[in-house]
């Protein structure tokens, strides 16, 4: 989900804003006709449950981050494990490299005596 990331945070901010600003007319304006109040009203009821679908939406998403972890924590678990690997292979060679270095000492030596 990493393309389609929501951001809950700026919606949620934006929502309330043109709430505020809403509620603000509504509070503030005094010659409104009943057709622009009826309307007003909408839009806020309108603006508020959108509000609530965004704070329900980015609920379920978090409840539904419960599988994420368990892939992340699966993914950190395989890293470990690579880790592991590789740790082992380079002792592996390590050790390696020392017998190679002191069979090639040994021979140097023989060869030195021919």
């Amino acid at each position: 989900m990493a393309n389609d990331t929501v951001n809950y945070g700026l919606a949620k901010n934006r929502l309330k804003n043109a709430l505020g600003d809403l509620l603000l007319i509504q509070l503030k304006t005094e010659n409104l006709t009943a057709a622009d109040k009826k309307a007003l009203e909408a839009s806020i009821a309108a603006l508020d449950a959108e509000y609530l679908g965004v704070i329900r939406k980015q609920m379920q998403d978090n409840i539904g981050d419960g599988s994420r972890y368990a892939r992340v924590t699966q993914q950190f678990k395989q890293a470990e494990a690579d880790l592991t690997k590789i740790k082992q292979d380079r002792e592996r060679l390590a050790n390696a490299l020392v017998s190679m270095s002191k069979i090639l000492g040994s021979i140097g030596k023989v060869l030195s005596l021919i």
